[in-house]
Parts: C-alpha cells; structure tokens; sequence
C-alpha cells in the first residue's frame, strides 16, 4: 500500500499502463489482465482470464484485508442499470391487479481507479507524499514520488580522483553490519553553470554489485572506499623482483627450464607492493621464474 486517500487505500501493482477505469464484478478487458498478472507476481494462485471473476476477487478481499480495509461494493453496475431502464421504457410498469414487490439489490465488487496504480517494476520506495489535509483536487497539483529498482550509492570527490576513475571500477562500503561491493556506473564532472570555471569536484553514482541496503539506508551516508585502479582478471601474479626491460621498455622475466633459464617476454599490467600482474602466452600457472634481477 501507497497510501490512504479519503480513507480509502491507494495500492501499487506491476504493470505497463494506468487504470483508466473502475473495475466492477464481472468486468473484462486488457486492463482486468494486467490485474491480475499483477497479484500473481504478488503470491496468488489464479489464472489469467480477463475477467474479475470469483478467484481474483477473492485474491483482491485478502490483499485489501491486509490493509484493514476492505472490498467497495454497489448495488447496481451502472452499464446494467442503464439497459434495465431502457428495456423498461416500452412497457408498463405493472399490469392491472398485479402488486409491486420489492426487489433487494445485488452486491457487486467495485475496484475504484483511484485505489490502483500501475508502476513498471516493484518493489518501489515511496520518496515523497502530499501533506495530510491537501486537497487533490485543486489547482495546485500534488505530487507522490516512487522510486524503483536498485539502490545506487552517490559520492562527490575532488576533480583530481573523479577525472581519472573509469566505468566499472570497483569500490566497497559498510552499512551497519552489511558489506557492500560496489561498481561504478558514472563520473561525472559537477560544473557551476554561473562561473563556467572548471569542475573541482566529480559526482561518483555506484551500483551495488554484492550485498544488499535496507530500505532505511535511502538519504543515509556511509564510508566508502573506491579502488583507483580497475581489477586486473585472467593475470599471472609474479614477484616484482622478477620482471625486467629491455632497452626498448619491453618487460621480460627469466623462466627455469631443464636445460637452464630462458628470457620470455611478457606484457606488464599493473604493480602493487612489490606484486605485479603480467599475460604472457609462455608462461602459465606454476612455471618458475628468477627473482633475483636488477
């Protein structure tokens, strides 16, 4: 549920366009389907007639039961109550000395397009909500904000660290007890449109690749660490004692054989604390090589 409005809930479903209708007991169309697609994606059992028929009312009292509420109901559908009075226009009423009875309404569902709204993908986060007592019907438009999918992770940092960070580098962060793997989506350079000056500071947006924040964590800050450089896959790790350059600056180690050792040229990736990342097509894992070169 979304909210309450003139006392009546406001619920949110998985679909592709907006209830453009209330939906009474028997009612069949596009839009019936959509419904109920949308309660099977919430954990009902029932089939995808196109009709509110009895199993999908039943889904709908249970879902409304869980917002203390329950099902609108009226007397009389309004298609059918317009044909009743047009079918009776030709005809008298009561024949001579026949007496009048009283006919008790039926009940019928009614699903009022102001308690439905239709999002592309749940679940969403409610960011935003009229203020109580605002009227929905004046000039001034009100506005109920939803935000869906995953939650990113926003950081602002000097222009020196952002203009140099490439897509898909990978930070880490901790939220309460949670660990967070993170994946950089965007750097962008956050400019001031009155100086024209050049941008001192990158606004960094993350996905979260590994772990999961609670709903309570939207607007929360945290303590994130960014890896400057991307992670090096499918390397080789060597001692950095071991690598060499030529003088041309082709880097090349010394791998042991039978008959002694031998220079292999390699392709040098990355070096940190005395570690380096290499690819070479003859080397592979568990060859030896010498450490010991200046």
């Amino acid at each position: 549920m979304v909210a309450w409005i003139n006392d009546r809930p406001l619920i949110a479903y998985q679909g592709s366009f907006p209830a453009y209708r209330d939906l009474y007991e028997g009612d069949s169309g596009a839009d019936v389907s959509q419904l109920q697609r949308a309660l099977v994606a919430s954990g009902y059992q029932l089939a995808i007639t196109g009709t509110l028929d009895a199993n999908t009312i039943a889904a709908l009292k249970h879902l409304y039961g869980q917002t203390k509420d329950e099902l609108a109901t009226t007397d009389t559908h309004q298609n059918e109550s317009d044909n009743s009075s047009a079918n009776q226009g030709g005809r008298n009423s009561n024949e001579a000395g026949a007496s009048e009875k009283p006919q008790q309404a039926k009940k019928k569902v009614v699903i009022a397009k102001t308690e439905m709204l239709f999002v592309a993908q749940l679940p969403a986060v409610v960011t935003s909500l009229p203020k109580v007592g605002d009227s929905l019907n004046g000039d001034k438009p009100s506005q109920l904000g939803l935000s869906t999918g995953e939650f990113s992770v926003t950081a602002e940092v000097p222009a020196g660290v952002g203009s140099v960070l490439k897509t898909g580098s990978v930070a880490s962060a901790v939220y309460g007890s949670q660990q967070l793997n993170l994946t950089l989506k965007t750097a962008a350079p956050k400019k001031d449109e009155k100086s024209q000056a050049e941008a001192t500071t990158y606004t960094l947006t993350f996905s979260v690749k590994k772990g999961k924040l609670p709903s309570d964590a939207r607007g929360k800050s945290i303590v994130l660490t960014v890896d400057r450089q991307a992670p090096i896959k499918n390397a080789l790790l060597i001692p950095q004692r071991a690598m060499a350059l030529d003088a041309n600056g082709n880097a090349n180690v010394l791998k042991r054989q039978a008959s002694g050792f031998v220079m292999v040229k390699v392709e040098q990736l990355g070096c940190v604390s005395g570690q380096c990342a290499i690819k070479s097509d003859q080397l592979k894992v568990g060859d030896s090589v010498r450490v010991d070169r200046k």
